[in-house]
């Protein structure tokens, strides 16, 4: 009740807030913000996007090339939203130039990165992991396989039944038509 009765007697107006001190989203480890160009010239050293490698994958060429990215020489290899510079600099690559990147895959993603990735990358050796295999994937909704994550491994042969090849996942994401494909 007290504070209310501050603000009323201040003429509506909060306690004063200095912008410039905000938190600026980087993290603590933090020691550039740099461009995408800027970090292709760095052969070592981590690199933040906000939602790590979903993040990345999803944004437009404009973005990538425009935006700065947090860099770091720590060790941020068990931190999300961080990945090595080596994958920063392939995904780069390939989002700009179409060129399937040379990463081994070991990772868990939303249907529509793993969409992008099983289209995009056609000679990559990925496996999706699905639970149920490729029969329970052909019976599930486009509802449900939209909003679904699943892992992707790069492997010459599936682990188990219940992962598929990143063919058939495609088929399946074209053939019920899950993202206007």
């Amino acid at each position: 009740m007290k504070a209310l009765n501050v603000f009323i007697i201040n003429d509506f107006e909060g306690y004063y807030y200095d912008g410039s001190t905000r938190y600026s989203g980087n993290n603590e480890n933090t020691e550039e913000n740099l461009t995408a160009d800027e970090l292709m010239n760095r052969t070592s050293g981590y690199v933040g996007v906000q939602n790590g490698l979903t993040g990345l994958i999803s944004m437009d060429l404009d973005r990538i090339n425009k935006r700065t990215f947090q860099y770091s020489t720590v060790d941020m290899s068990k931190r999300n939203n961080w990945m090595g510079i080596d994958i920063f600099n392939k995904l780069v690559a390939w989002l700009r130039t179409g060129k399937e990147p040379d990463i081994i895959w070991d990772v868990v993603l939303p249907a529509k990165i793993l969409y992008k990735i099983t289209s995009e990358c056609p000679n990559a050796n990925v496996y999706v992991g699905i639970k149920g295999g490729l029969k329970a994937f052909e019976a599930m909704s486009k509802e449900e396989i939209a909003g679904k994550r699943w892992g992707i491994k790069t492997t010459d042969a599936p682990l188990t039944s219940q992962w598929i090849e990143g063919s058939k996942f495609k088929a399946v994401i074209e053939g019920k038509n899950v993202f206007n494909a």
